[in-house]
């Protein structure tokens, strides 16, 4: 259990309390008092009490470690991996996650605009859009990869030792380096993202610029970025990475 979940279990327990002695106080109800329904309304009541605390603090603990344990479901398109991400609410993790989040919305907005960019543009030239297609289905690839790879990071994160390491005053010392190392591996991850981001945007602008529609795709310097990316991701993949 950690320092919050404990927090969070007294507190649940003081407001239970609390409502336990006022509602006794009103109905002049108690435990020690020697006629019948006086002490079983106080039993009543002090039931639903303990009742409401077991339940809260099972939901709370047992079903949030067992849920964290599943791996996540694949993900194969943005809004599958954004309903993920809005389930995964890590406490170390709260700046980066809101990061992913925003990322997922504008990946999600580009594709619509691409997509509805290179129809205008080619019209009824599938050869052209199909072209397109694979290149940015690419690319969502690896950025929905990315985002897989985020959620099982901070889904393995040991938060309650990450917090021992600093309730010891050890966060200078080698206790913080496996810590640190998932820190930086989801920044490294988001960073790319930022990329996929970044070439994209230049395509949609380089897409809004053609006026010539026996243009080839392939030739535009974002896809040509793209395509290399994404080979250059299936060859990090092919090397174990």
């Amino acid at each position: 259990m950690s320092t919050k979940d404990l927090w969070d279990a007294l507190g649940l327990g003081f407001e239970l309390w609390l409502f336990y002695v006022i509602s006794t106080g009103i109905f002049n109800l108690s435990l020690e008092s020697d006629h019948f329904f006086q002490k079983m309304g106080a039993l009543i009541i002090l039931s639903a009490c303990l009742a409401v605390f077991c339940m809260t603090e099972y939901k709370r603990l047992f079903k949030k470690k067992t849920s964290a344990a599943l791996p996540p479901k694949p993900m194969k398109t943005i809004s599958e991996a954004k309903r993920t991400v809005d389930r995964t609410v890590p406490k170390a993790f709260k700046k980066e996650m809101r990061t992913l989040q925003a990322q997922m919305d504008r990946m999600k907005r580009k594709r619509e605009m691409l997509d509805r960019e290179l129809k205008n543009v080619f019209g009824d030239s599938r050869i052209s859009y199909e072209k397109f297609a694979r290149t940015i289905d690419g690319v969502e690839s690896v950025f929905i990869d990315n985002v897989s790879k985020i959620v099982t990071r901070i889904n393995i994160f040991d938060e309650d030792g990450y917090e021992k390491v600093f309730r010891d005053h050890q966060e200078y010392t080698d206790a913080i380096e496996p810590y640190n190392a998932h820190f930086k591996y989801v920044k490294e991850r988001l960073e790319e993202n930022e990329q996929i981001l970044t070439k994209t945007d230049r395509l949609l602008l380089e897409v809004t610029n053609l006026t010539d529609r026996s243009s080839s795709v392939d030739n535009l310097p974002a896809m040509v970025e793209l395509n290399e990316l994404i080979d250059q991701t299936k060859l990090y993949r092919q090397n174990g990475h």
